[in-house]
């Protein structure tokens, strides 16, 4: 603790200061993070020479190594290691160690500088999300193809999720082309509650994500745990979404074309022509162009079991 100012060398310190009603009790350890969270490097360096402990963390957990990462600052996350930065240190607010949050921003210098130093390329959070998940459900194709080239594959979490699973929920389709160019076989992968890739990206409304399922061969025919097929999860989403007339027109439709031959073009004109008069509900037009008779008339049942991700 300091009595006085005159060792503090920081400009940002000497901000923080006049934030603290007491000054002479402040603890000169906070300006180590203060100073990594705001790029300044300098200060660390001064501050870590002064004898701070690198190893200080605010009240989430984070030390100065944490916020070099999240803040994609490589020169310091660089230093912070030559001087012992723990590179494994968990931050209990977020479930983070410094190598899964550079999986998160998506710097693969930083994942490869602390997977060079002693960083944990097999490290889960307490749901038991790997790294590879992480990089999915952050959007981070790179990452992804970084990691499945170390040997990584797609794994569970603690629910039976895998990274694909991850990927499908967040949407985006770079990934799932990714990995399904590396694990093909997992296109119809189950989780806990037997729900698919393709259930997630129906329940969660991802579009791109449902076509690329579905063009690698997703399956519309498997049920989850409550007997729901992805087809039901569209309707049972969607339809609540719209107004009473668009519901309405949505029935009308789906009466006419299930008295019809179910031709892939007359599908495809139907959903076209109607996919902005239903809004948000246009999701359901690609389950339909993809074996909508798997849905229609089917009892809709609970999803109280869905899983989150």
């Amino acid at each position: 603790m300091l009595s006085d100012n005159s060792d503090i060398k920081c400009y940002a310190c000497l901000e923080l200061l006049g934030k603290i009603e007491n000054p002479s009790h402040f603890v000169r350890e906070n300006c180590l993070v203060e100073c990594a969270k705001r790029n300044n490097i300098i200060a660390v360096i001064n501050l870590l020479e002064s004898g701070i402990d690198i190893e200080t963390s605010d009240i989430d957990g984070m030390t100065s190594l944490c916020w070099a990462v999240q803040l994609q600052n490589v020169a310091l996350v660089s230093y912070l290691i030559s001087k012992g930065a723990n590179t494994n240190v968990f931050c209990k607010a977020n479930f983070d160690t410094p190598v899964s949050l550079a999986c998160k921003v998506g710097n693969i210098a930083i994942l490869h500088l602390l997977l060079q130093n002693g960083g944990d390329s097999e490290y889960r959070d307490p749901r038991g999300v790997t790294l590879l998940m992480s990089a999915a459900a952050s959007k981070q194709p790179l990452i992804c193809e970084y990691l499945i080239r170390r040997g990584m594959i797609l794994g569970e979490d603690n629910f039976g999720h895998s990274a694909l699973h991850w990927a499908s929920s967040h949407g985006d389709p770079s990934v799932i082309s990714l990995l399904l160019h590396h694990f093909p076989e997992s296109i119809n992968i189950k989780d806990l509650n037997q729900m698919t890739p393709l259930h997630y990206a129906v329940a969660r409304g991802r579009i791109s994500a449902t076509q690329i399922l579905l063009e690698n061969g997703a399956d519309l025919n498997l049920l989850d745990i409550n007997g729901n097929n992805p087809c039901a999860l569209a309707i049972q989403k969607y339809s609540e979404e719209v107004s009473k007339m668009q519901r309405s027109f949505f029935a009308t439709l789906m009466n006419k074309l299930t008295g019809q031959k179910k031709e892939p073009q007359i599908i495809n004109h139907y959903a076209q022509s109607t996919a902005q008069s239903v809004g948000r509900a246009s999701h359901i037009w690609i389950i339909i162009a993809n074996g909508f008779e798997l849905a229609w008339g089917m009892e809709i049942r609970s999803c109280s079991s869905f899983s989150c991700i």
